[in-house]
């Protein structure tokens, strides 16, 4: 990363703003020295203030880190059409290469594995292929990509589908985790266990379930392959819980950043936050 670049873009933001250093320094929690070392390129600021910075200096956590480089207009696009055709060069990797070539094999088992389904047989039904679709479509959306709706009905005309994706459309504001995790149940039940929502060092939101044991949060752990700033648990009813004490003890291991991660728990009127290192 280039922290100049980020530097002279967050001054400019904060000046947009009508913004002193201390003022924004007083928003975040932080020192205005802070604030004056992000600007002169000399630190970065702690991944768990991305999101808050970001909203203050009204932009995005994707510009912030790329120091302003990355416009609205510029922003990556998904089609429909092209997500369609990816899932029938899927099947043809098996036709081509045969369906007990390991590069196929290989392939479908990772991808089993990861989503916990089974691929082939949610591909052959337009029913569950239309989810696959829909769930392609919100793992763009989450990571950035532009999705044009009007496209998206031409395709898919469930109401109840085309609900969650603008509702992941619609995530700017709020709860994200909360809202994120809200569709994504919606889009595929949880029978047992958590899912697990994290917002990862670039502003992205990623989720994972987790049947409790041990092996499953290991490899939750295991995907975390940089600092999270945000987490919330929850179960198949969408009503959070505290992190296990695994995962807990794993995040705090894992990066020194963690211990500063935001953690939504449930409160009697919705969730309220803490650090990760507050929790017992």
């Amino acid at each position: 990363m280039d922290t100049n670049r980020i530097g002279q873009y967050i001054r400019s933001r904060r000046k947009a703003e009508n913004l002193t250093q201390q003022q924004l320094a007083q928003k975040l929690n932080v020192s205005f020295q802070a604030v004056s070392k992000w600007e002169n390129g000399d630190a970065l600021p702690d991944v768990g203030l991305l999101l808050e910075l970001a909203d203050i200096l009204n932009t995005t956590t994707d510009k912030l880190l790329s120091g302003g480089t990355i416009f609205a207009g510029e922003r990556r696009r998904m089609r429909v059409a092209d997500v369609i055709e990816g899932f029938t060069h899927i099947e043809a990797i098996g036709r081509c290469f045969g369906e007990e070539s390991t590069f196929y094999t290989g392939m479908i088992e990772g991808i089993n594995q990861k989503m916990n389904i089974d691929l082939i047989e949610y591909l052959g039904s337009p029913q569950t292929r239309s989810i696959m679709i829909m769930e392609v479509l919100i793992q763009g959306i989450m990571n950035g990509y532009a999705v044009d709706m009007d496209e998206v009905r031409s395709y898919i005309t469930n109401p109840n589908m085309l609900s969650v994706i603008e509702g992941y459309m619609n995530t700017a504001s709020g709860n994200r985790l909360l809202q994120a995790a809200e569709g994504y149940i919606k889009a595929r039940r949880i029978a047992e266990g958590q899912l697990i929502v994290v917002t990862t060092g670039n502003g992205s939101i990623r989720m994972f379930e987790s049947d409790l044991s041990e092996g499953a949060e290991q490899a939750v752990l295991d995907e975390l392959k940089t600092p999270v700033g945000e987490l919330l648990c929850c179960g198949h009813d969408c009503k959070a819980a505290a992190p296990s004490e695994f995962i807990r003890a794993g995040l705090l291991a894992a990066f020194p950043e963690n211990a500063e991660a935001t953690v939504y728990l449930p409160a009697e009127e919705g969730l309220c936050a803490k650090k990760l290192s507050e929790l017992e």
